[in-house]
């Protein structure tokens, strides 16, 4: 593809012509003109333009063929997250208490859990 080909549908997709139109224009192959835009086009297809984060509602570009993004950053997505813990799916907490230092501590993920950090552990393992 030359130079003045790739100009020419560019300029031509600006104008609001559809890939077949263009293709049938500059006679070249109705695919070719599609990965060409695909790959070079400045002007975003619907799939890449999103709402924007769900926590400060900055916009995001998404990738095509990738999982759609809901946060502009891991900081927004922690924070989102940390706020609604309640849509997360997790259990609610358990409150128990620490066989080494009797401290109360919130259990999550294992309902077994005995001691609030691992430093108590270890202590209990020396005793």
């Amino acid at each position: 593809m030359t130079l003045d080909e790739k100009c020419n549908i560019s300029r031509l997709q600006q104008q609001g012509m559809g890939y077949r139109k263009i293709a049938s224009e500059l006679g070249i192959s109705e695919n070719t003109v599609k990965s060409y835009l695909r790959r070079h086009s400045k002007i975003k297809s619907s799939e890449e333009i999103s709402g924007g984060c769900k926590r400060c509602g900055k916009a995001i570009e998404q990738k095509l063929h990738k999982r759609k993004k809901e946060f502009c950053s891991d900081y927004c997505r922690s924070r989102w997250w940390r706020k609604n813990t309640d849509l997360s799916g997790r259990k609610t907490a358990v409150i128990k208490k620490c066989k080494m230092c009797n401290n109360e501590f919130a259990c999550y993920r294992s309902e077994n859990r005995s001691f609030c950090s691992r430093k108590c552990y270890v202590e209990s393992l020396n005793k």
